[in-house]
């Protein structure tokens, strides 16, 4: 009977992991069974590692019973026996599942090479195309996709409709491989399954590496003066450290509580992080490890790769989290917290007072997300670009549950692009340009329709700087006489057909976002505004109005920026 217990309750949590993997942070479908798994998943990873304690001090027991049979009663020696039996099989099976676990895992997570490395250039495109003929793959998550576009038009659609228009006698035929939710390890697992070879690659990913591991609600124990385990428990939960099976249990956890609904509960101004300082590095670990055989598998087959690097709304979006250091006692952070919302309600009356309020601030705790966020947008304000674009950055950077890819995963790709011989088209500096072109100076609500996802300027942006470097390089055969196509707008937005349908999506999507990571945040009231705007637009879109005269940023084919900020 202990045997069957314990091959169910692995079993259970093997499948509960299966079902689990792969969720998306963006998409809520499901959201109540997510959470109804995360629970199962938390209490199972609890009680299994206690569990396994308890069976091998028993059967411990039981072995130290045996060996004094001579001393027992002989109607209790067969029962020691057969308890010494299940007790060994039990932990036999434990055991195997164990290495069933490790092996799991390990094929999870697994970095194969690119088959198309090590064959000739695939045929592509439709039965009977000439030599011609090229190839395009785009592989990335959501931004990559399209989202919120997707259904008319992204980066790589922009970028083959304008290669067809100058190269009128190739046909460039398009494959979209970009998930929303994907992390670059799923990316690089799906396209080792491919052995065709394109001639030209498009990357365009790094805003999931955390948000699709770790859930709305994660957090990990982080200050020195929190309560800790007892002695049973630490030993669990040291046992849970070293066991391959709890650890495919909290993995599956995590991708559950992604896709499950933000907790309803007040969120405090100093909070924890939703994952440690080691799982920060081991992700940044194998983001570089990754990407460094992905381009050195494309570099040695002969691919011409672009890469982009992943911008953020670090203007528009506050961070979600911020805390302090480690050491800090909870008076002092309960201190800090009434300071930073005093600067706060100070912004109102002198703003300058509140500028160098924010600065005491952060000389005392450098790496408090909010504060820099708070300064940013007094910098922003006075005409201070340079030092609030800068303080923007840091926010995002240091915000403790990242959605927008951090700066340290950014320069991985400005760091092996070039050893590998890719195209680096920094995204980051691209839209940098525009906004500085067209509004704030600030990667802001022009440019993206919420954190992470461009808006149309701003995939028509990145679209132009891929074209761009692809006449550097004299792709296709590309003169150098002919130049690098400025898009148009108006252009665009005829040819993939952009209309009150795509602005209605965008408006949905942009306020299903908002509502969805408002709870996060200490303060949502600026979530909850861009929530009621774009839920406004889109009343007045379905009411017959036209996109421009919403003057929504971001929304909309007429010149961008024109609308008001949605904040003060």
């Amino acid at each position: 009977m202990i045997s069957l217990a314990a091959i169910a309750i692995l079993c259970l949590c093997a499948w509960i992991g299966i079902r689990a993997r792969g969720a998306s942070p963006a998409r809520t479908g499901g959201a109540d069974g997510a959470a109804s798994r995360a629970r199962l998943l938390e209490a199972l990873g609890t009680a299994y590692p206690r569990a396994v304690l308890g069976l091998l001090a028993a059967t411990l027991c039981v072995f130290a019973g045996l060996s004094l049979r001579r001393r027992l009663p002989s109607r209790l020696r067969p029962i020691l026996a057969r308890g010494a039996l299940a007790g060994a099989t039990a932990i036999a099976c434990v055991g195997l599942a164990e290495g069933g676990a490790a092996a799991y895992l390990s094929w999870q997570h697994r970095a194969p090479r690119l088959a198309m490395a090590a064959g000739p250039p695939a045929k592509t495109g439709a039965a009977g195309a000439s030599d011609a003929d090229a190839s395009i793959l785009v592989v990335g998550e959501s931004s990559a996709e399209g989202v919120p576009y997707r259904d008319w038009l992204s980066v790589g659609k922009v970028v083959t409709w304008q290669l067809r228009r100058l190269f009128p006698t190739r046909m460039f035929h398009l494959e979209v491989q970009a998930r929303a939710g994907w992390t670059l390890e799923q990316m690089h697992q799906k396209l080792a399954e491919s052995s065709r070879r394109p001639d030209l690659l498009i990357l365009y990913a790094g805003h999931n590496e955390f948000a699709s591991r770790y859930g709305w609600s994660a957090d990990v124990p982080y200050y020195d003066d929190d309560p800790g385990p007892g002695t049973a428990a630490g030993l669990a939960t040291r046992l849970a450290g070293w066991s391959p099976l709890c650890r495919l249990m909290d993995e599956a956890r995590g991708r559950a509580l992604v896709a499950s609904r933000p907790p309803i509960r007040p969120a405090d101004v100093v909070t924890v992080p939703s994952h440690t300082a080691a799982q920060h590095q081991e992700r940044l670990d194998d983001f570089r490890r990754r990407l460094g055989m992905i381009l050195a598998d494309l570099e040695r087959a002969g691919v011409l790769t672009v890469v982009v690097v992943p911008p953020g709304n670090d203007a528009g979006f506050e961070p979600s989290r911020s805390v302090l250091l480690p050491g800090t006692p909870r008076a002092d952070r309960d201190a800090f917290a009434a300071e930073v919302l005093s600067a706060r309600e100070l912004e109102r009356a002198d703003e300058a007072r509140a500028i160098e309020s924010y600065r005491r601030l952060i000389a005392r705790y450098p790496g408090f997300a909010e504060t820099h966020f708070r300064l940013a947008r007094l910098l922003q304000r006075s005409g201070a670009r340079d030092e609030a674009y800068r303080e923007y950055v840091l926010a995002r950077d240091l915000d403790a549950h990242p959605m927008r890819c951090p700066s340290a995963f950014q320069d991985v790709y400005r760091e092996l692009a070039p050893r590998h011989g890719a195209l680096l088209v920094d995204g980051q500096d691209v839209l940098r340009a525009r906004a500085e072109a067209v509004g704030s100076g600030q990667l802001d609500d022009i440019l993206f329709n919420d954190a992470m996802h461009p808006s149309l300027d701003g995939h028509m942006a990145l679209a132009e700087a891929i074209l761009s470097a692809l006449r550097d390089r004299g792709a296709f055969g590309w003169p150098q006489s002919l130049a690098a196509p400025a898009i148009s707008r108006e252009a665009c937005a005829d040819h993939f057909d952009v209309t009150a349908a795509t602005w209605k999506e965008v408006c949905r999507f942009a306020s299903g976002f908002y509502r969805a990571t408002l709870p996060i945040r200490f303060d949502p009231a600026e979530r909850e505004a861009k929530a009621v705007a774009y839920e406004s637009a889109l009343k007045r879109l379905e009411a017959g109005e036209t996109a421009d005269a919403l003057s929504v940023r971001g929304v909309g084919v007429g010149r961008p920026g024109t609308g008001p900020a949605p904040h003060r």
